[in-house]
């Protein structure tokens, strides 16, 4: 995007009721944190809508920047990537029903094999060209992949007329953990994928790349070094759930950047008397006379309804934290602006990520600890009517 339609898509989001800002310049640092830690670069994961980010702006900065290796979850997101461009690799990591081989091939787009009888239809609907494919390798997350200990079964695929094999990989499953047990388990899962890369290049098979590094993977497990890696969460400047007092991850940290600023308009600014209850089912009670803004975003656009009050979350008003009070609804949101002086309708909120004027950041992940989850999900459900704009 040239820097006039920036300015032409930030001037048309003035009028706008809720929109997320995504810096590219953010993603393009963070791919660049990651990508000398793996032999020939990362796999930027742009499932779920680039985990909320927006998978067609994101690939296309990323791109720009010189990554050419995709992650999606479905032929649909694969296919939209292909209409906007993106070029480069782009791997379904999910289950393609095999009767639409035909669409991988015409797409170029690269299909995960999730095992053996996925293998044998997807072979079975194939066109003549061979289409591309990478093995995915169960090493313990019983979720998708072939068995570790049957490698016979994956050195097999290699030989079907209607693949070429350009991938093995696997996943790794409790690699944010740092209980001992955890980590153990994880040390195993790389124990039983080499073993499978090494029985592959005893039988002179050397040609594909290979992959089971995440986000934490790379975070607590540095060591381990593999031909790419797949950056999903971290890739976007946040951390899954913070770990640490300082908000990290796990043993260490990277100098990532958060991408995404979520800002909303302030609909109205109303006063509440000592006993006033205030939104659906009259969940909040005014203990005192107060001011409350009704903000426009709500659970349609992504902001939890199921927000646990013992563990506040604010927005940024003038660069003052305002705690959400009330239920979250479909369109709004309620934020106590008592000690907050001169605010008034139109006014920005910042909901979730970095307000310029004071420098403060609302971390992704402690919504997520509001809700008893973790930041992937908060993001990913960030709704479609919630306007992206790339900055």
């Amino acid at each position: 995007m040239t820097p006039i339609e920036t300015s032409q898509k930030l001037s048309s989001v003035k009028t706008s009721r809720a929109w997320a800002e995504i810096s590219t310049s953010a993603l393009i640092h963070n791919a660049g944190v990651f990508s000398p830690l793996s032999k020939k670069g990362i796999m930027a994961v742009v499932k779920a809508n680039a985990y909320g980010h927006g998978a067609v702006g994101v690939s296309r900065a990323l791109a720009y920047s010189g990554v050419c290796h995709f992650c999606v979850a479905s032929l649909q997101e694969g296919i939209e990537l292909r209409a906007a461009g993106i070029p480069g690799e782009i791997l379904i990591l999910g289950y393609t029903p095999p009767q639409l081989a035909g669409q991988i091939g015409e797409y170029d787009l690269t299909q995960a094999v999730i095992d053996e009888n996925h293998a044998g239809e997807l072979a079975a609907y194939s066109p003549a060209s061979p289409i591309k494919i990478h093995i995915a390798v169960d090493t313990g997350m019983h979720r998708l992949g072939l068995a570790w200990d049957r490698p016979e079964l994956i050195r097999k695929q290699f030989f079907e007329e209607r693949f070429c094999v350009t991938g093995v990989f696997s996943h790794l499953c409790a690699a944010d953990s740092q209980i001992p047990d955890d980590q153990n388990f994880t040390l195993k899962q790389f124990e039983r994928f080499n073993s499978v890369i090494k029985y592959l290049h005893r039988h002179g098979l050397h040609h594909f790349s290979t992959h089971i590094q995440s986000s934490y993977g790379l975070l607590n497990y540095s060591q381990f070094h593999y031909d790419y890696s797949r950056i999903g969460i971290a890739l976007y400047g946040v951390y899954s759930s913070p770990a640490n007092p300082d908000g990290t991850a796990g043993v260490g940290s990277f100098c990532l950047i958060p991408a995404m600023t979520i800002k909303a308009r302030i609909a109205r600014i109303l006063s509440l008397n000592e006993g006033e209850s205030l939104g659906y089912g009259r969940a909040f009670t005014a203990k005192t006379s107060m001011k409350a803004a009704v903000i426009s975003i709500g659970y349609a656009d992504g902001i939890p309804r199921n927000i646990d009050e013992t563990f506040p979350v604010h927005v940024l008003i003038q660069g003052q934290k305002a705690p959400i009070i009330g239920r979250v609804c479909m369109d709004q949101l309620f934020a106590d602006v008592t000690q907050i002086p001169n605010v008034w309708a139109g006014m920005e909120a910042v909901i979730m990520g970095r307000d310029e004027v004071s420098g403060k950041n609302l971390d992704a992940a402690q919504m997520a600890r509001a809700c008893g989850t973790i930041s992937n999900e908060i993001l990913s459900r960030l709704g479609q009517r919630l306007e992206r704009i790339y900055v």
